[in-house]
């Protein structure tokens, strides 16, 4: 598996088609998708009636909403050496949908976020396995406070003829300590494009 690169022969597909094949969405909210509720589904933790748990002050469970920070919900790889040419494009990703659920267990919620996204692949692109990269941000709305922030690898094949796949990924292990009164989160998730790396095969 790689990190959107490779050096195989090149498939030339024409940018405009890339991006007709892309869909992006400035704000998903909490997408109702069904494979992704059904494979979220679970409870929290017991309570402990012995103990005293904060999570029994919180009215109807308090659930941040979720959405697509705006400028990451793309991600455009070139060449190395190209960066800004259409005509030098690799791969392009897109978000679409996004859902979550949130429990919490005395002063620490947990969440999970399933992403729903599109790799395709540009006039330098090819078929292969690779990983892109998500962060899941959680913040005050208010502040602007950092209560959470991680990068995952979601894995996507690109196969032919299309050269272009959806994929869905589940970002789990989201914890942090929260107060009766954090009230004003917001869960923020995007591509992460860091810098530019080479390719990493994993198998």
């Amino acid at each position: 598996m790689q990190m959107f690169d490779s050096n195989r022969p090149a498939f030339r597909w024409p940018l405009a088609a890339v991006v007709a094949l892309t869909v992006l969405v400035g704000a998903a909210g909490a997408a109702n998708a069904g494979w992704l509720s059904d494979f979220l589904s679970g409870g929290g933790k017991s309570n402990d009636d012995s103990n005293v748990d904060i999570s029994n002050f919180l009215k109807d469970e308090y659930c941040p909403p979720v959405e697509i920070r705006v400028g990451t919900e793309s991600l455009v790889v070139y060449d190395r050496g190209h960066d800004g040419d259409e005509s030098f494009v690799r791969f392009q990703a897109s978000l679409s949908h996004l859902v979550r659920e949130c429990h919490t267990s005395g002063d620490t919620m947990s969440i999970k976020v399933g992403v729903v996204g599109r790799l395709i692949a540009g006039p330098k692109g090819n078929a292969g396995s690779f990983t892109v990269p998500v962060r899941v941000a959680v913040m005050k709305q208010h502040g602007g406070n950092v209560l959470f922030s991680q990068m995952q690898k979601a894995p996507v094949s690109l196969n032919e003829p299309t050269f272009a796949s959806d994929y869905r990924y589940v970002f789990d292990g989201i914890t942090f300590k929260v107060s009766p009164d954090d009230r004003d989160l917001i869960i923020y998730v995007g591509y992460d494009a860091g810098k530019p790396k080479k390719p990493t095969p994993t198998g």
